[in-house]
């Protein structure tokens, strides 16, 4: 009996048909959970990113806070260099000090500051170039200390070492004749504070 060629190739092209089907629908399946999957790798990918910008924002939010806490430290190092004050009884506190320390009599202290200052806004008026910036006082006093040459110079070197700058300008010595190792100095001394309007000593 002649065989129909059709006939057995219909369980094939069924197995094929049901297998073609089957893939489709695993496709169909597993292509929302692919889109799912990426989904939450993307939403990941975010929060790490989120998470890591919070990071370095606390991280700098960290040093500004030990930055602003340092200001108020910063402030009073800047005050003690640098006046907002130019009064002159803080000038000669400063300068009984040291000399009390070295053992100095101080003979005499004269305030030049007015003098100085009418030199210095006539420079600006004349566009010179000063090395003081116009926010920044300088404060002329001369100051006559008597005692022997250790302590003139131990009072120098204190003047040197003080958290306010004191510049010594000029200096001169003279011998005391009726005292042997006994000397009296002459000192020309700048000092400086923030600039303001009121009158020295006011």
């Amino acid at each position: 009996m002649a065989t129909n060629p059709a006939s057995l190739n219909t369980p094939y092209i069924f197995l094929m048909g049901v297998v073609l089907i089957a893939v489709v629908s695993l496709f169909l399946v597993i292509k929302p959970m692919i889109e799912s999957a990426n989904v939450l790798k993307e939403e990941n990918a975010k929060n790490t990113q989120t998470l890591k910008n919070k990071e370095e924002f606390y991280n700098s939010l960290s040093v500004k806070i030990e930055q602003l806490s340092a200001l108020p430290e910063v402030e009073k190092q800047i005050a003690a260099v640098l006046p907002d004050t130019d009064r002159t009884q803080d000038t000669l506190r400063v300068l009984n000090e040291y000399a009390t320390q070295a053992g100095l009599l101080i003979a005499s202290i004269t305030n030049n500051s007015s003098t100085n200052d009418a030199r210095a806004n006539a420079a600006r008026a004349r566009g010179d170039d000063l090395t003081v910036p116009s926010e920044v006082r300088t404060l002329a006093f001369t100051v006559g200390v008597s005692g022997a040459y250790e302590q003139v110079k131990l009072f120098l070197s204190l003047l040197g070492k003080s958290p306010r700058v004191i510049d010594v300008k000029e200096i001169s010595f003279n011998q005391v004749g009726t005292e042997p190792g006994r000397i009296t100095a002459q000192l020309n001394l700048q000092l400086y504070s923030q600039y303001t309007s009121r009158t020295p000593g006011t």
